[in-house]
């Protein structure tokens, strides 16, 4: 038999395996075995040829419109994060999906990487700058480096963040904006990609040690916690023109990562580049639990004083009245 037709049989029974993980579930994977999900996300890698512009084309960006980069980014990224959590038993394609990530990461670079801006693409057929998608990977550029020990990799993830800095960054400091243009009168900031664009900035200060990325990531918290942050215990889903939408434009996943990120701050100011708080599972889950409650609203106070003692986030299934002006909803 060939090569290409034994990939085919090897890439079919994986696929078998695969699907039947997933048949009569909602979730994913059960409990913690993120098996299945890895294994979905590096089958799509290899018959896109590493880069998902297959999968983005078939899925609409993933339902959202995020763009093929976005798309390559984070399926690299779940995939690097294999080497964390070593698998039960014998799984000898656990090894691969680090190799997986790394021909993404390289796939993205070129198919997607624009060298005069030092940015990447939304994908070939949007050539623009785009938080969401160069958020994503500078992720997948630092754990990259982390893999291979290449400073090109990290070279990369900074020059991407200079970009974001010319292209998107706040002219008052407030941040970056989702995408073009970064003008308060006109411009589109999102809570989820602020806080992709946190974590790229936090990942870089940890390998770096360069006080100024963490600066970056404390900017963007502060926007986030500052002008977002209704004070009735929820993260508004973004700011337009100027304006914070309000009533029930909010998203529970990305108020949980605030949540996550305030921890992770929390760390970074503690303890620096040793901060351990951007590897998942770092701890118990319970112990997480508990201290994310307790040191996310430390560094709330800390950030915003006059606020702080007010940070009481809704019981579950509550959408708390508020008086907010409404902002734009789309």
């Amino acid at each position: 038999m060939s090569r290409i037709g034994q990939e085919i049989r090897r890439e079919k029974r994986r696929a078998r395996r695969i699907s039947s993980s997933y048949t009569g579930r909602s979730a994913p994977y059960r409990g913690r075995d993120p098996a299945p999900l890895l294994g979905l996300a590096a089958l799509l890698a290899r018959l896109d040829d590493y880069y998902l512009d297959g999968v983005d084309a078939l899925t609409g960006g993933g339902s959202y419109g995020y763009g093929a980069t976005t798309l390559t980014a984070q399926a690299a990224y779940l995939l690097f994060l294999s080497r964390y959590h070593p698998p039960e038993g014998f799984r000898p394609e656990w090894d691969e999906y680090p190799q997986v990530a790394l021909r993404m990461v390289d796939a993205a670079g070129r198919v997607a990487w624009d060298e005069a801006g030092g940015y990447y693409y939304k994908s070939p057929s949007e050539p623009e700058i785009y938080l969401l998608a160069d958020g994503h990977m500078v992720y997948a550029l630092v754990e990259a480096y982390r893999f291979t020990g290449d400073a090109k990799y990290l070279d990369q993830a900074k020059r991407v963040v200079a970009a974001l800095d010319r292209l998107l960054g706040d002219p008052d400091g407030k941040g970056y904006y989702a995408l073009p243009p970064a003008v308060p009168s006109l411009g589109y900031k999102s809570l989820s990609s602020s806080c992709y664009a946190f974590k790229a900035c936090a990942l870089i200060y940890q390998e770096t040690g360069e006080e100024a990325y963490l600066d970056k990531a404390r900017d963007v918290m502060e926007f986030m916690m500052g002008e977002l942050y209704g004070g009735d215990g929820i993260v508004y889903h973004h700011e337009y023109k100027g304006a914070v939408c309000s009533g029930d434009i909010w998203c529970p996943g990305c108020n949980f990562r605030v949540l996550q990120y305030l921890d992770y701050l929390n760390d970074l100011e503690k303890n620096g580049q040793a901060a351990t708080k951007d590897h998942p599972y770092g701890r118990s889950r319970a112990s997480a639990r508990v201290g994310r409650r307790r040191r996310s609203g430390d560094v709330l106070r800390r950030l915003f004083p006059g606020r702080g003692a007010g940070f009481n986030p809704a019981p579950a299934g509550v959408i708390p009245a508020h008086t907010r002006s409404a902002g734009a909803t789309g």
